[in-house]
């Protein structure tokens, strides 16, 4: 377990929590999933923009995907490829939105989970039909931080990073957003270098 690990208060910002219970490993936190269902949840800032990034992560999120998404290339693309198409639930003859979707495979995630991001638009009555589909399909909401907590225990965050994601989204000026970034940075070369020697 990392050093600093202790009782961690919710991040004002982005609601985030974290556990600190992770059973140590070798080099590190030994990786483990903590899932056994699926999540979604929009990613970006409530409220009516331009785009809207909805995140879904945990066992199947591929294979919901599957169900839901239409690729106009007429079949999903390998993980970490950006694919345009159409949300649109099985039955259903229109299309809930028109959608940019990045797959993730289980340990190359934020998570550490197999994962999802859609990019649809970001309206409010289209977000919700999105998130309505998934819910439809086996995917329930996620709790506040629950993606956090997902990457901590996966061993893909560890406190120091959560802390200096949370100090970044909370910025007010150029200097604290510099400030938080370098001690994320840095927590994650400490990180390698760590599971490097552990390995």
């Amino acid at each position: 377990m990392h050093p600093a690990a202790k009782a961690y208060t919710k991040c004002p910002a982005c609601e985030a929590v974290i556990w600190p219970d992770r059973t140590p490993g070798r080099g590190g936190a030994k990786m483990h999933s903590m899932a056994s269902d699926l999540i979604a949840q929009v990613a970006t800032a409530a409220g009516e923009a331009a785009l809207a990034v909805i995140r879904i992560s945990g066992p199947g999120a591929a294979r919901l995907m599957g169900q839901l998404f239409r690729p106009y290339s007429g079949q999903l693309a390998p993980p970490r490829t950006a694919m345009v198409g159409a949300l649109q639930p099985p039955g259903e003859t229109e299309p809930v939105d028109e959608a940019v979707v990045v797959l993730y495979g289980e340990g190359a995630s934020y998570t550490g989970e197999e994962m999802a991001e859609i990019t649809c638009h970001g309206g409010l009555v289209v977000v919700e039909q999105v998130l309505e589909m998934l819910r439809a399909h086996g995917a329930r909401p996620a709790a506040p931080g629950e993606f956090s907590k997902r990457a901590y225990l996966n061993g893909k965050l560890d406190l120091s990073q959560a802390e200096a994601i949370c100090d970044l989204i909370q910025s007010r000026t150029r200097s604290a957003a510099r400030a938080s970034l370098r001690s994320s940075a840095a927590a994650s070369r400490i990180r390698s270098r760590t599971y490097a020697i552990g390995s």
